[in-house]
């Protein structure tokens, strides 16, 4: 079947289940796109063709009980942990290490019978917003390859946008799946805190970065979703069972909601035109769909900026690399885990607690609103290489929260996200909302989401490298 990159991934999905087409077809198919197209978008640092044959052909005949997305491919972030395949952490410092063991997500997702064709591409350690590691060549946009696909879930984004795979994994510390999202024109879900497991001793100690899906449709991110969640022994959040699976959820209908909208962000730092105007699109399209939008300020104070760098940095430092590996790590790590060094317990602590109260402030601040509409990044995709700064990495920082000023404070206050694409500027690149919902409720989100998909029709639009 030669269309199956022209199908979303529960089409392809209900192809395998009535036998009209195998696993291992569709991992043949991907993987040659795969070959033709990622030495223009970079998505992959590892792509293992063998192993993702041998993986669609292991599986079982299709039957009752297995779920919507079973044999369909997809993709793991190079910052998971499979076994026995090649997990660099987007670092020189860790370019021939081999997987031990099976991550949790990676656990889970096998469960779902899912088939991955290798590891995507991520930044160092995930630490920034942009993707050009020093052991892969860095992910582009599909929709202009001279543009970065944004990070640290960059990989993933231009595996799904280029038609690579049907949808892909990511994780999101500080806006890592939804900003990509954006510069890939993808919808990219943040889901609540404890939503998804992180597997006992997983996960950062900090409790901002989660796991979440990309894919080109709400319908496939959703049933994404729904295969990666559930709870696990030693989780240390825990969301409450959602009330019914998230790919039901976009398909309801939906009551008239309150919507606020702010585009000014915590830091005050400059929004380009395209994003407002696609937050003006957004809030059109919502109007006449039968929701109530209102104006509201930044629920976010400046001072939220300073501490989340603290809290950044320090992160960063607490991650174990053995002394003889630091100077392998590029400069940007370097300058992240020495600033980190410089802070100490109280400090630390104080910040966190800071990040944390000013999170819960903003959360009452909406409370009366259903869903909180936003631009997800502050600026058009980057260069790549522009964000980059080797000799300056203070000003790499300062640029970094320029772009990305409305993502992570969301991952503070731990309540679900989803950057969905409304609006393409005049050079035709991908611009993204954020919507934000009330804590734990994707569904609202979901269902909101997938009201813009029908107006927008964004599925059907496709980069020219397609």
């Amino acid at each position: 079947m030669t269309d199956l990159h022209q199908r979303t991934a529960l089409e392809i999905g209900a192809l395998i289940a009535k036998g009209e087409v195998t696993p291992v077809e569709c991992a043949e198919h991907f993987l040659a796109r795969a070959e033709a197209l990622d030495p223009q978008v970079g998505a992959f640092t590892t792509l293992d063709p063998e192993r993702a044959l041998a993986e669609a052909a292991a599986l079982p005949e299709p039957g009752p009980g297995q779920g919507p997305l079973f044999g369909v491919p997809m993709a793991f972030k190079d910052m998971e942990s499979v076994a026995g395949q090649r997990v660099t952490l987007g670092s020189a410092a860790f370019a021939d290490l081999i997987g031990p063991v099976d991550s949790p997500i990676v656990e889970t997702l096998r469960r779902a019978g899912v088939v991955s064709l290798g590891k995507t591409t991520t930044p160092e350690l995930g630490l920034v917003c942009y993707t050009e590691p020093e052991v892969a060549p860095p992910a582009r946009t599909p929709w202009d390859v001279t543009r970065s696909a944004s990070g640290s879930s960059g990989g993933a984004a231009a595996a799904v946008a280029a038609g690579i795979v049907p949808w892909a994994q990511g994780a999101d510390g500080a806006g890592s799946v939804r900003t990509p999202a954006s510069a890939c024109g993808l919808v990219g879900i943040k889901p609540s805190r404890g939503r998804i497991s992180t597997g006992s001793g997983g996960g950062d100690a900090i409790g901002f970065s989660v796991y979440g899906p990309l894919a080109r449709t709400v319908a496939d991110a959703a049933a994404a979703l729904d295969a990666m969640c559930g709870p696990q022994p030693g989780d240390t959040d825990w969301a409450p069972p959602a009330e019914t699976s998230f790919l039901a959820a976009c398909r309801a209908p939906r009551a008239r909601l309150r919507v606020a909208r702010y585009t000014t962000p915590p830091n005050g730092a400059p929004v380009d035109q395209a994003c407002i105007d696609a937050v003006d699109r957004a809030t059109a399209l919502l109007i006449d769909a039968g929701h109530e939008v209102d104006e509201i300020a930044c629920p976010f104070p400046e001072a939220l900026t300073e501490h989340f760098v603290v809290v950044w940095t320090t992160a960063a430092a607490a991650v174990g690399i053995p002394p003889e590996l630091e100077d392998e790590l590029r400069p940007i790590t370097r300058w992240f885990r020495a600033q980190g060094r410089e802070v100490d317990g109280a400090r630390a602590m104080e910040a966190l607690a800071a990040v944390r109260i000013l999170a819960r402030a903003a959360v009452e601040a909406t409370a009366s609103f259903d869903v909180v509409l936003t631009p997800t990044l502050a600026q058009v995709p980057r260069l790549v290489g522009e964000l980059r700064n080797d000799d300056d990495p203070a000003a790499e920082v300062a640029a970094m929260l320029a772009y990305t000023p409305f993502t992570g404070p969301y991952n503070a206050s731990g309540q679900p996200a989803i950057s969905v694409p409304v609006h393409w500027d005049s050079d035709g690149l991908p611009v993204g909302v954020q919507l934000v919902g009330r804590p734990y409720d994707e569904a609202t989100l979901l269902g909101v989401a997938q009201q813009l998909e029908a107006l927008v029709g964004w599925p059907r639009r496709h980069p020219p490298v397609w």
